[in-house]
């Protein structure tokens, strides 16, 4: 639900945009922020169709974080560019912390095994 308020921009998703923004800002990074969405896109997919933990082809909420982190990486970001993971780079267990209490805020309809 939150991908297609994204797409909307409109919302929670005007939120993450905003916050990739700023954050890419931050950094010093130049972003193709449509580009940085077709390949989320991608990664959605290519993760979905493989994923045979617990409920198939239904992610956790740190396969979701896992892929945006690689993809946030190829373009040059942080970890804390996903606003799922807003502590991701600021402390030793800041990912896995924000993994198991993902699913209670913005990943209720996750699978519930990491």
């Amino acid at each position: 639900m939150i991908a297609l308020a994204i797409v909307g921009n409109v919302g929670v998703g005007q939120i993450a945009i905003e916050w990739l923004s700023k954050v890419a800002e931050n950094e010093g990074a130049a972003i193709d922020i449509n580009q940085i969405g077709v390949d989320l896109m991608k990664a959605h997919r290519d993760i979905t169709k493989i994923d045979t933990t617990n409920i198939f082809y239904l992610l956790s909420a740190s396969q979701v974080s896992d892929y945006h982190h690689r993809v946030l990486e190829i373009h040059h970001l942080p970890k804390h560019a996903f606003g799922g993971t807003p502590f991701g780079d600021y402390s030793k267990f800041g990912d896995i912390v924000e993994n198991l209490t993902g699913r209670f805020f913005w990943c209720t309809g996750c699978d519930p095994i990491p």
